[in-house]
């Protein structure tokens, strides 16, 4: 696949992420679960401004991979979220739908292949800095995903699992 392929292919899943996020966001009862696919389809929307600018021959966006801010505002909104609840109507939060959470887990997996791809396709090394940007958002897009469908599935076990892949303020 030709490198224009790929960066049209890279448009149209970030394009499917950005509808998939916001349609289940905008569905999904639990206020926790609801903010993360929200800020998940802000960061695609995002995605697609800077890919397609890569797709009309146009330099990387330079603020997306200067910006360390961005690695933490998924968690940042999770966060503000879950202190605007009691303890008591956190606990009863539920996953709504579990499917939903594979789906996007996928979606992110297939998003970090394809931009580790075009990085190590790319003969430009600016280029393949904000390509690896791009793959650390992916990551942590995941990891987002994961910590959200792991605490709502398994409250009690929370705890017990590793501080490193958790955020460790849900700990109520």
């Amino acid at each position: 696949m030709t490198r224009e392929k790929l960066l049209i292919t890279a448009v149209e899943l970030e394009k499917k992420g950005h509808r998939y996020y916001s349609e289940h966001a905008r569905e999904a009862e639990n206020p926790l679960a609801r903010r993360v696919l929200d800020t998940l389809a802000e960061q695609e929307l995002e995605h697609i401004e800077f890919l397609e600018a890569l797709v009309d021959g146009e330099p990387y966006v330079t603020e997306l991979a200067s910006s360390s801010a961005r690695d933490e505002d998924i968690e940042r909104a999770a966060r503000e979220v879950f202190e605007k609840f009691s303890q008591e109507e956190i606990a009863g939060w539920q996953l709504d739908d579990e499917s939903v959470y594979e789906r996007a887990r996928q979606m992110e997996i297939m998003s970090i292949r394809l931009y580790s791809e075009l990085a190590e396709e790319s003969e430009d090394e600016a280029e393949q800095e904000f390509l690896r940007q791009l793959v650390k958002e992916e990551r942590r897009h995941l990891e987002s995903i994961d910590n959200v469908q792991y605490y709502l599935q398994n409250t009690g076990d929370w705890l017990s699992m590793q501080e490193s892949k958790r955020w460790n303020w849900m700990n109520v």
